[in-house]
């Protein structure tokens, strides 16, 4: 009995590492490849760089183009995000105090829809 509950954590441990192996291993990949030059990049070189630089990071903080200005677009997209958090929140907390406190709906279709929504997950527009 002892054996196989060691048998059972040690297989359970090995199925964890190797998932988070493949699920970390593009992120890995990706932050290797951000300090090779293009020409690595494009020549499908080794793995790890020969020349390691920052000049793929330089150019995207300095470079300033109408269509490449990553300051802007990071900045867009946390404005964009904070304002749809923010409103997500109160519709919810509206949506919420109006359903605690009427009994009907507590009790009712309402609620066992609401239920019905978080068993799945949602999907994307």
């Amino acid at each position: 009995m002892y054996r196989s509950k060691g048998l059972k954590k040690i297989v359970t441990i090995l199925i964890v590492v190797i998932t988070l192996i493949l699920i970390l291993w593009p992120f890995f990949y990706i932050f290797v490849s951000s300090f090779k030059p293009l020409k690595e990049i494009m020549a499908r070189a080794k793995f790890f760089p020969k020349n390691l630089t920052i000049r793929n990071y330089r150019t995207l903080i300095i470079a300033r183009t109408p269509v490449r200005n990553f300051p802007r677009i990071l900045y867009n997209t946390l404005v964009v995000s904070s304002l749809t958090a923010a409103l997500s929140i109160v519709v919810s907390c509206i949506s919420a105090y109006g359903i605690s406190r009427n009994r009907r709906l507590k009790r009712g279709m309402v609620s066992r829809l609401m239920l019905f929504i978080y068993v799945f997950r949602q999907s994307y527009f």
